[in-house]
């Protein structure tokens, strides 16, 4: 509803703006033309809203903004004498490489760079941001594998050391069950079965931890939240395999007991 500002308006540094949707939903309950809203503390007159535009590529609410006249923004508003940044946008068709170098070499040269200095401005495209967020997403990636690898190595060498304790202090146990008529790969068997059990109730309550965090984050920041049960299976998976991994030098050493020999001890 209502106009963008005129060049009239743009040359007389009037102090007017035009609203995205958001900010007229949140600030008016009825028609705003006219109205005035403060812009850095300056009574500024709306005279337009746009339609609703929805969030871009780097990940701002378009709908959340405020536009005025250029000129009006660096006298009136900031009293600067320089551009922090622009968005600049290509004719349909047009080279945006082309169009790149072109931007660049035009900077350098109102900057009054050389040749041999380095570029004291930044320029990039939305190709730039997206494999920018690309490779930011690669490297968390990365980083989770590395830290699950090593919560496997350390939940191993732990499940060891205690599957280990524990046959030590089972000698009398095993040497009964083997007194019994036990063989060796029912020894070996019931130490594996017990290590699993271990690694399993070690996965089920990180599974809980990391479901919990999940929705405290989704909750409070607002991200998106999805359960991915193929993940989920084949974590349950290797820590399964790697409850087996490590309690199977225990259990073997558990089975080369002698019953006389643990009953002794």
């Amino acid at each position: 509803m209502g106009r963008l500002y005129s060049s009239k308006e743009e040359v007389g540094r009037e102090r007017v703006a035009v609203v995205g949707f958001k900010v007229y939903t949140n600030l008016f309950s009825e028609d705003p033309l006219g109205k005035h809203i403060l812009v850095f503390r300056v009574p500024t007159e709306v005279i337009g809203v746009l339609e609703e535009k929805g969030v871009d590529y780097t990940g701002q609410d378009q709908d959340l903004q405020i536009f005025i006249p250029f000129s009006s923004f660096v006298r009136r508003y900031s009293n600067v004498d320089y551009v922090k940044g622009a968005y600049i946008q290509l004719e349909e068709g047009k080279d945006l490489k082309a169009a790149k170098e072109r931007i660049r070499r035009l900077l350098r040269e109102l900057h009054g760079l050389k040749e041999t200095q380095k570029d004291d401005f930044t320029l990039f495209t939305m190709d730039d941001i997206i494999r920018t967020k690309e490779e930011g997403i690669r490297l968390v990636s990365v980083l989770t594998v590395i830290s699950s690898l090593v919560s496997f190595i350390v939940g191993g060498l732990g499940i060891f050391a205690v599957m280990l304790l524990t046959v030590v202090e089972r000698r009398v146990e095993i040497g009964m069950r083997r007194a019994v008529g036990s063989r060796r790969k029912d020894i070996v068997l019931q130490f594996l079965t017990e290590s699993a059990i271990v690694a399993g109730i070690g996965a089920l309550a990180g599974l809980l931890t990391g479901l919990i965090v999940t929705v405290l984050v989704d909750y409070l920041g607002g991200f998106p939240f999805t359960i991915d049960l193929e993940s989920l299976s084949f974590s349950l998976l290797i820590t399964g395999l790697v409850g087996v991994l490590a309690g199977l030098y225990p259990a073997l050493q558990a089975s080369l007991y002698e019953p006389i020999e643990a009953l002794r001890g």
